[in-house]
């Protein structure tokens, strides 16, 4: 069985632009299937849209380079954790599960930016070794203009492809370089986890956290 994306979903996007090898794909629209979506989704998003990490204990190290996701996780499910982080230049809006649900595509939104809002939220998701797990980010595209990027976690060994296991992930609406940055999952308070030089970040970012449900 193929660990790309299945074209059951790819078939709904308006643009089919795999980001590093089928990471991601840009320009999300899921057409005729959820409207608001299709409406929304803006059209040449640039392919440095996000940048995805996986801590493997000592570094961060980019979700594409992973070997191989787990597999369990189809067995079992996953659980998450959002928390999210803010910086000079925001640009995240918003993160969507999306469910294949017979012939039709379902987004849960899990996480959106508020000024008010909360900071962490948590979901469960089904897995399956088709779809693997399936995320529609919501971020500031050219000219400040609402975009979205469809983001695929594989529990295959696809080379090139981000994988999905436990563990935590790092999620930014930009192209990352994850060797020039530091991470501490056991910050708390007003220290934040990601540093370059010792030096908080200055762009927004989400810490995922995901275990067997």
């Amino acid at each position: 069985m193929s660990d790309r994306p299945s074209q059951f979903l790819t078939d709904r996007l308006t643009r089919r632009t795999f980001l590093r090898g089928g990471v991601c794909l840009a320009g999300a629209a899921l057409l005729g299937v959820v409207p608001g979506i299709a409406s929304q989704a803006s059209s040449g998003e640039k392919e440095e849209a996000l940048g995805l990490a996986y801590w493997d204990g000592n570094r961060l190290i980019d979700a594409a380079d992973l070997p191989d996701g787990d597999r369990g996780l189809c067995a079992s499910g996953l659980r998450a954790s959002i928390e999210s982080y803010s910086g000079s230049d925001q640009n995240l809006r918003g993160l969507s599960v999306l469910y294949a649900i017979g012939p039709q595509v379902a987004p849960f939104h899990a996480w959106t930016a508020t000024r008010h809002g909360s900071k962490t939220s948590t979901f469960t998701a089904p897995v399956s070794a088709e779809h693997g797990l399936v995320l529609n980010v919501e971020h500031k595209g050219s000219a400040q203009a609402r975009s979205e990027t469809l983001c695929h976690l594989s529990v295959g060994d696809t080379r090139g492809q981000a994988k999905l296991r436990p563990g935590t992930y790092v999620l930014t609406a930009r192209a990352t370089n994850w060797t020039r940055y530091s991470f501490d999952p056991s910050a708390e308070g007003d220290n934040a986890p990601l540093t370059t030089g010792g030096v908080a970040v200055d762009f927004d970012y989400l810490v995922i956290n995901i275990a067997a449900a």
